[in-house]
């Protein structure tokens, strides 16, 4: 997946030139440094799922397509209330069972006002009871992967082992073998050049919803613009703050 961005490469390259001469560091120090910070920064910017929304969309999934072990449906009807099919049943012959589409137990009298049999209770119960160990099942493998777009940027820090700061989901988000694979970053080095390259082949990695690479642009572009407004007006207080957050010296 290619995705262009309009970086601002000059003023970046000048803030490079600048940090590396008043600090005295290597050039490949301090861009490791400035990466660090731009890349950490795009993580926070990067959004991520919410608890609740994740929750929703667990429930609202399975309220499409669920089917118990004995065949018999739970689903979501389009007033919104909960319904249910026995396995077995003729077609269309839905039973309400509630008026909001809820899946706890029912009694014996259900909320939607009629009354179950002991067979149709049981049965409709035992659904509902698998229906919800999906639920949970479904929603706990979702949610260790939560904020996992913030995450892949922590990652390519990982692998370029910069060190970050950084707390919430994100670092403990689960990147899968096959997220893994799809996020790249890496670190070249020759004779007149250095240099870092960071790459994203799935959407899943740096999916567009979460609007990854919008916030690596931000990032990098802020943190242009914050140097050359520092540039022109207290230079040597942002030098300073930088040399003494990654352990350099200033000239």
């Amino acid at each position: 997946m290619k995705t262009q961005m309009k970086l601002n490469t000059d003023d970046f390259n000048r803030m490079m030139r600048i940090l590396e001469k008043k600090t005295g560091a290597s050039y490949e120090k301090v861009l490791k440094a400035v990466t660090g910070e731009i890349v950490t920064l795009a993580a926070k910017k990067t959004k991520k799922t919410s608890v609740a929304k994740l929750k929703a969309d667990v429930l609202n999934s399975l309220s499409t397509k669920f089917i118990s072990s004995a065949g018999d449906k739970i689903r979501k009807a389009k007033d919104g209330s909960l319904i249910f099919k026995p396995q077995g049943s003729k077609a269309g012959q839905w039973i309400r069972l509630r008026r909001i589409f809820d899946p706890r137990p029912m009694g014996k009298k259900n909320p939607a006002g009629q009354t179950l049999s002991t067979k149709t209770q049981a049965r409709a119960n035992k659904a509902l009871k698998e229906f919800r160990e999906k639920q949970k099942i479904i929603y706990n493998v979702k949610r260790e992967r939560l904020a996992s777009s913030q995450g892949s940027f922590l990652y390519m820090l990982k692998l370029l082992r910069i060190p970050f700061r950084a707390s919430g989901p994100a670092t403990k988000a689960k990147i899968v073998a096959s997220h893994k694979r799809a996020i790249g970053a890496k670190f070249l080095k020759g004779k007149l050049f250095a240099s870092i390259v960071l790459r994203s082949k799935s959407k899943s990695a740096l999916n567009p919803h979460s609007q990854g690479f919008g916030a690596f642009r931000a990032a990098f572009n802020g943190k242009t613009k914050q140097f050359k407004t520092a540039a022109s007006k207290d230079l040597k207080s942002y030098v300073k703050k930088f040399a003494s957050q990654n352990g350099f010296s200033v000239r």
